[in-house]
């Protein structure tokens, strides 16, 4: 009863028709761009970065955890099903060819015949996103820009900023290292910027 929509939503997941989202192509070709820099020729690594940064970071945690974006109870039901699911994307997320025994977990056994259709589509989905023109910087930040515009009455901006300050406090070092051996930060100045922040709020970062 439930197939007709897990197909739906993996295939609304994966979609090689449409333009990708801006922010996806754009962080898949830096992925592209560190893989060829690093002189990194298994495809299956590249696949795997690309797949940890998007299906299985946000896609497959949404699934398991639906009460991140809305208010709502899970039944210990519904729960174990959404775990399924989610457990079934990790495992069409993966290069490696889709193999079960006796032994193999519950979501394995259960979309058995699935997982291979749904792997094709995610390596489709990756190589279609790849094809695309390239987006730039600029693009990116037009985009975000909109996109902030478009969402301003909805987020404390405050607030978000000072999340994000807290976590690039706590790994300052790491931080302001990466900016300075980054040819394009160096560009535009970000960890002079980053330090001037740090200096305002009376917390030097470096």
């Amino acid at each position: 009863m439930l197939q007709r929509f897990i197909d739906e939503m993996m295939s609304s997941l994966f979609v090689i028709d449409d333009e990708p989202p801006v922010v996806v192509k754009w962080l898949f070709d830096v992925l592209d761009e560190e893989a060829e820099r690093e002189g990194i020729v298994h495809p299956e690594i590249l696949h795997a970065w690309k797949a940890n940064c998007l299906p299985l970071r946000m896609w497959a945690n949404l699934i398991r955890r639906p009460e991140l974006i809305f208010d709502l109870d899970k039944s210990p039901a519904v729960e174990s099903s959404l775990t399924v699911i989610s457990q079934s994307l990790v495992e069409a997320c993966l290069s490696t060819p889709h193999a079960i025994s006796k032994n193999s977990p519950s979501h394995k056994l259960v979309f058995a015949k699935d997982i291979a259709r749904w792997q094709c589509s995610v390596s489709e989905y990756f190589e279609s996103v790849r094809s695309r023109p390239p987006v730039s910087d600029q693009d990116l930040g037009v985009f975000l820009q909109q996109l902030s515009r478009s969402q301003a009455a909805q987020f404390d901006a405050i607030a978000a900023l000072k999340e994000l300050y807290v976590y690039i406090n706590k790994y300052r070092d790491a931080v302001v290292h990466a900016l300075d051996a980054t040819p394009a930060c160096q560009q535009l100045f970000l960890s002079s910027r980053l330090s001037n922040i740090a200096a305002s709020l009376e917390t030097p970062i470096c």
